[in-house]
């Protein structure tokens, strides 16, 4: 479990990487700033098999709850969300058949 974790954390930032360049251009003409969320968290507690943790957290990283305050714009929705969503899964089928 703790590599899978690993992986689709790498992938995380590689694909946050991604968004942030595929959007900037787009969110410096409205002025605003691409901010996405730090999913360390998240992964931390998937790699402990906290599934408590990880079930609540994905919901808010989903709807963009952990980001910086004040700021001007929020991409909740990026290719990065996906590994996130794939964690939760694997995390809770390990869950469940422990």
């Amino acid at each position: 479990m703790r590599a899978f974790v690993a992986e689709k954390a790498a992938q995380e930032g590689r694909l946050a990487v991604a968004d942030e360049t595929k959007l900037a251009g787009e969110y410096a003409q409205e002025h605003h700033k691409l901010v996405l969320p730090d999913c360390g968290p998240f992964f931390a507690a998937a790699a402990k098999g906290d599934w408590q943790t990880v079930s609540n957290q994905l919901p808010a990283l989903e709807n963009g709850v952990f980001h910086p305050a004040g700021t001007a714009a929020y991409y909740p929705h990026g290719m990065w969300l996906q590994t996130a969503k794939e964690t939760h899964g694997a995390v809770e089928a390990f869950i469940a058949d422990n």
